[in-house]
């Protein structure tokens, strides 16, 4: 057989790799030093809860000196209810001999809140002590991150279902919330009304004073209709110079008073503001009772229907809408 043909020579034995003394005379100081250059934490505990051993990231996460570590317990650090969750884990561990997995958090010594995914498990060394071995992973980017991500979906979330000009829900966001709601109206037996108004001389606005000042108009006219109903209700602006509200509080008032209440406050905008046109607003109003056969749209038509027969009511010499 050629000298390259040789087969290699055989790897020691597995449990011997790591320990033969002739390689690793100082077998604790070389795995301490192991442990010290992994990413991870690793710490061992005895029976009652105290630390014999952290390595160096443990310690750095925890926001303590090793030498001040030794021989303390988690409820000489930790908040009590912080220790109360790793000393049960603990616990569960010596009693049941079983490797467990857990998210926790804790406050440092530095008073930073920590996230951890912690493995945990038993050892029983030749003499018959039990011992704690684990090893966690800082996880607290991860869930920063998550968090920011979560708010940030949040954002989109209502960024789709609200209005970018008066802050109202738009279409698809009225339509979602009226419908959650008119299904716990036929549950719980609520009665509802559904209020439909139409910002009169949107067009005149924009062609004699400019599409922001008509932009203004809307948003006033928003303003008006938040000013007029709870915070219960549901808002929406659905396009153009339409409004919609789903009255839920306000659904024992009829429709004479909740008109009321709005031309009131388009009477104190008018008043009140400097401006060389009036806001008018036409209004129809359909009341929905729990249990009937209407979807949101079927409600939308009937409120459409009914502003449109008061637009038709105005004074002769108005503008036209």
């Amino acid at each position: 057989m050629r000298q390259k043909d040789k087969p290699p020579a055989p790897l020691p034995p597995r449990e011997n790799l790591f320990l033969h003394p002739i390689h690793y005379p100082d077998q604790a100081g070389f795995l301490k030093n192991i442990f010290d250059y992994m990413a991870d934490s690793v710490f061992v505990k005895d029976d009652v809860g105290r630390w014999i051993f952290l390595n160096r990231e443990c310690c750095q996460s925890m926001g303590y000196p090793r030498e001040f570590l030794l021989g303390k317990t988690d409820f000489d650090l930790f908040d009590p209810a912080e220790a109360s969750v790793f000393s049960q884990m603990d616990k569960e561990v010596l009693l049941t001999g079983k490797t467990l997995v857990n998210s926790e958090d804790y406050t440092s010594g530095t008073g930073e809140k920590v996230f951890i995914t912690t493995k945990k498990s038993k050892y029983i060394d030749a003499e018959g002590n039990a011992y704690i071995v684990g090893v966690s992973r800082d996880i607290t980017s991860q869930r920063k991150m998550e968090k920011k991500l979560k708010k940030t979906l949040e954002q989109m979330e209502e960024i789709s279902l609200t209005d970018d000009l008066t802050r109202l829900y738009n279409r698809r966001g009225f339509i979602s919330l009226a419908e959650v709601q008119m299904r716990l109206s036929d549950r719980h037996g609520v009665p509802l009304n559904l209020v439909f108004a139409d910002l009169n001389n949107m067009k005149h606005i924009n062609d004699q004073y400019g599409h922001l000042e008509g932009d203004c108009a809307l948003k006033a006219c928003a303003q008006i209709l938040k000013q007029s109903f709870r915070k219960s209700d549901i808002l929406g602006r659905l396009g153009g110079d339409e409004f919609v509200v789903l009255a839920i509080s306000a659904a024992a008032e009829n429709a004479q008073t909740l008109n009321m209440h709005i031309l009131e406050n388009l009477k104190k905008y008018n008043l009140s503001n400097n401006k060389p046109y009036s806001l008018s607003m036409a209004i129809g109003i359909v009341p929905y009772r729990p249990g009937a056969d209407l979807s949101i749209y079927d409600l939308l038509q009937k409120a459409d229907q009914a502003m449109y027969q008061e637009k038709v009511k105005l004074k002769p010499g108005s503008v036209p809408p």
